[in-house]
C-alpha cells in the first residue's frame, strides 16, 4: 500500500488505476494498527487492486471529502466509483469474497 499525504494524491492514483483501495486511518488507532497488515495481505491476493492509505490526523480534510465519521474506514473504488464502504468492523474473508465479485464484474 502507498501513502498517500494529500488529497489530491488520493484523487491521481483513483484516476490512474482502475480499482483502488482506499484505507483512512489514524495512528493512535489500536484497530487501525491492526487491519493495516491484513488488508496489505488482501491486497497481494489481488494484483489488480490498487492500494492507498492516509493518515486522517495528518490530512484532516479527507474526513470531510469522503464522509468519514469513524476509522478505519476501507472505500474500494471501480473506474472512480465508490463500490463498497467498510467501517470500524472490516471482516476481511467478506471483504476478500466481495472483492473478487467486484473485479469479475468489470472484468468479464
Amino acid at each position: 500500500m502507498q501513502k498517500a499525504d494529500t488529497l489530491e494524491e488520493i484523487e491521481s492514483q483513483i484516476c490512474k488505476h482502475r480499482f483502488v483501495l482506499l484505507l483512512i486511518s489514524r495512528p493512535d488507532c489500536s484497530v487501525c494498527q491492526a487491519v493495516r497488515p491484513q488488508i496489505e495481505q488482501l491486497l497481494a491476493k489481488k494484483s489488480k487492486i490498487y492500494g492507498i492509505y492516509i493518515n486522517a490526523d495528518e490530512v484532516t480534510e479527507v474526513a470531510g471529502a469522503y464522509s468519514v465519521f469513524t476509522v478505519p474506514v476501507v472505500i474500494v473504488l471501480a473506474e472512480g466509483k465508490e463500490m463498497l464502504r467498510k467501517a470500524r468492523f472490516i471482516p476481511m474473508g467478506e471483504m476478500e469474497i466481495q472483492l473478487t465479485r467486484l473485479i469479475s464484474t468489470y472484468i468479464e
